[in-house]
């Protein structure tokens, strides 16, 4: 008798634990480090409080749940989908960066009415940190983050570069669609990708609502030892990941153009 999906994603875990644990750990450490800042906001009466922490406040507290989302899916064998929620996380980091402590941007925000667009894309809030934050690396940092977002957004929308690769058994002779846990390289590959860039744009999300949401006296000590940690293992893990020959393009002569570097 063939194992339930149940009993398929428990044993995708005990399989993948050991692969991802890293991963999860600073998954997990930077949604402590999201939540530690939202914490230090002490609000009695919410609608009194201005209209920027307001709106950043509900968008720090998404980020949180859906990076701990995307670490409990990587670590049951379903990358795809933990690369999707993590396309999200960027969208909403960049928010709070977007946003930042401008009364009129968060009144935008709140008052937006549109179903059938988002309140920015992502190449306008991305550009409008870049402004912010004039030493965050100029136009390589906005090809970087742009990078970074295509490929979540691959998974985003099932582009075939990559859905042709997930939900397949390939045999010697034949080939079969399969539901449930993917536990191959490929698949492994997605969630380091996804939970590294969810860590590091939960803990940017951090330092956008810290810098203009919270006065010094809150910016506890755990705060600024979990940033530390959460950026020692990201570097670790993207070391292990180069060393694995994954920081390179994974799909050669099909990205935004050859010779510009992979995130």
């Amino acid at each position: 008798m063939s194992p339930t999906l149940d009993e398929r994603e428990q044993q995708a875990f005990a399989a993948l634990k050991p692969e991802l644990e890293d991963h999860f750990h600073l998954a997990r450490e930077a949604t402590q480090l999201v939540l530690e800042c939202s914490s230090a906001v002490h609000v009695d009466d919410f609608l009194s409080v201005p209209l920027a922490r307001r709106a950043c406040l509900s968008l720090m507290i998404r980020i949180a749940n859906d990076l701990r989302c995307a670490a409990l899916l990587a670590l049951r064998g379903y990358p795809l989908q933990a690369a999707t929620l993590v396309a999200s996380i960027f969208e909403v980091s960049f928010t709070i960066g977007y946003i930042g402590a401008d009364e009129a941007l968060a009144a935008e925000w709140i008052e937006h009415r549109d179903p059938t667009q988002p309140f920015r894309h992502a190449t306008v809030l991305v550009k409008r940190v870049l402004e912010r934050e004039p030493d965050a690396g100029g136009q390589d940092f906005l090809e970087n983050e742009r990078r970074c977002y295509a490929q979540l957004c691959l998974a985003k929308h099932a582009n075939p570069l990559l859905q042709k690769a997930h939900g397949l058994r390939v045999g010697e002779d034949q080939a079969s669609i399969q539901n449930g846990p993917e536990l191959h390289e490929q698949a492994l590959r997605v969630s380091w990708f996804a939970l590294e860039h969810g860590a590091r744009l939960a803990v940017a999300a951090a330092a956008h609502f810290s810098k203009n949401h919270l006065e010094g006296r809150q910016i506890t000590q755990s705060m600024v030892d979990l940033t530390s940690r959460c950026l020692e293992r990201r570097d670790m893990l993207i070391a292990r990941a180069k060393a694995k020959g994954w920081g390179t393009n994974p799909f050669p002569g099909s990205w935004f153009r050859e010779g510009g570097k992979s995130t």
